[in-house]
């Protein structure tokens, strides 16, 4: 499943020189039902996914009740990011 992800971002120009460098895509696996993984180059569900409001927000729109592995819902943990940073576009 990652070597697809990293080939996509490869196929759409994505240069890995610089670790948080600028990209043109960024694929990451946040959850998967029912599943953890702690493997080497990838950890399920995303370590940072309880604490990224701009991965909270728009998960909630769509999937409020989903449930993360040892951490809470996504609506929950929507809550306790607060919205510092986010904005709707119209």
């Amino acid at each position: 499943m990652i070597t697809e992800l990293l080939g996509i971002e490869r196929g759409m120009g994505r240069n890995r020189e610089a670790h948080w460098g600028p990209r043109v895509i960024d694929l990451d696996l946040l959850w998967m039902v029912d599943s953890a993984v702690a493997e080497p180059g990838l950890t399920v569900p995303h370590p940072g996914v309880s604490i990224r409001n701009f991965v909270l927000y728009p998960l909630a729109d769509i999937a409020p009740t989903i449930k993360i592995p040892g951490i809470g819902t996504v609506l929950d943990l929507k809550h306790s990011v607060g919205g510092d940073g986010i904005s709707v576009l119209e």
